[in-house]
């Protein structure tokens, strides 16, 4: 759906505004985009839910796309840690207060801490123009949520769980032939991985084979998957692991997640969020 909102967004006329830091044309552009949208639902050529859609979507874009393209362009962008985050929201209020600011978030390509007064104001101003809130930052959770990325592949979708802190590895590591033996794996989210029948596996689901050992096992992971026996692949490099799975595309992978108490805050969190941020949208309306 990402693609019929260029129509209103004008990337060509927005883009280079973003990055010459013309302000006046960055406003014109997402204005008049906006307005089309109003005209088109006050033709009926749109239904109400289509409207919000749209408007959702296009902040979206704004925010991520055309953002991301401030952020290259000055090589540095807001940090994603929630303390960072909170850091910015308090310097855009500042700004506007025309008092001081001193909150660190942002960092550039490495990650190092970036103090530039000018690069702040060029971020905030950037997003006042293109009609955005500073709330549509406010993206990263202050509570553990689930670190799986989901890409759907036909009638698949491939579930893989990254960046993990495995806090007990039931032995695993230790194990010399884990071939057909069961671990219990838990991290310092209270996820618990159920591995039983684990055996070597030439089949890694795409993750990097360099330095790592692969495996599979059937099994379930506890704040992911129903309980019950499904196929999982995992890889061990660096101490670390990844594991992936894949489900039905048409199951609601989320639904043994949302059911878990270990992510209950993140989803108190982020019902919240969206609730919110549908009112704040209808500003835009």
């Amino acid at each position: 759906m990402f693609d019929e909102q260029v129509q209103f967004i004008q990337p060509e006329t927005l883009i280079p505004a973003v990055k010459a830091a013309n302000y006046s044309a960055m406003k014109q552009t997402v204005t008049k985009g906006l307005a089309e949208i109003r005209r088109q639902f006050e033709a009926g050529e749109l239904n109400e839910d289509e409207r919000g859609d749209y408007v959702n979507y296009i902040t979206v874009l704004l925010r991520y796309s055309v953002m991301g393209e401030l952020f290259e362009a000055i090589g540095c962008e807001p940090d994603d840690s929630y303390a960072a985050r909170q850091a910015m929201a308090a310097d855009y209020r500042a700004w506007k207060e025309k008092a001081p600011m001193d909150g660190a978030w942002l960092v550039d390509a490495d990650g190092s801490p970036v103090s530039d007064m000018k690069q702040k104001l060029r971020i905030f101003k950037t997003l006042d123009a293109l009609l955005l809130s500073i709330e549509d930052f406010d993206d990263v959770s202050p509570v553990p949520a689930p670190r799986w990325h989901r890409k759907t592949y036909g009638d698949c979708e491939l579930v893989s769980i990254l960046g993990a802190e495995i806090t007990d590895d039931g032995g695993f590591a230790a194990e010399q032939s884990p071939a057909g033996k069961s671990f219990t794996l838990r991290d310092a989210d209270g996820a618990v991985y159920h591995l039983n029948n684990v055996r070597r596996s030439h089949v890694p689901g795409g993750l990097s084979t360099d330095g790592a050992r692969h495996f599979a096992a059937t099994g379930w992971i506890e704040g992911y998957t129903p309980e019950g026996e499904i196929e999982i692949e995992f890889e061990e490099q660096d101490g670390g692991f990844v594991f992936s799975y894949i489900v039905d595309a048409d199951e609601d992978a989320d639904a043994a997640a949302m059911a878990s108490p270990i992510w209950q805050a993140y989803y108190e969190w982020a019902d919240a969020r969206a609730a919110e941020r549908r009112e704040r949208l209808k500003a835009l309306y």
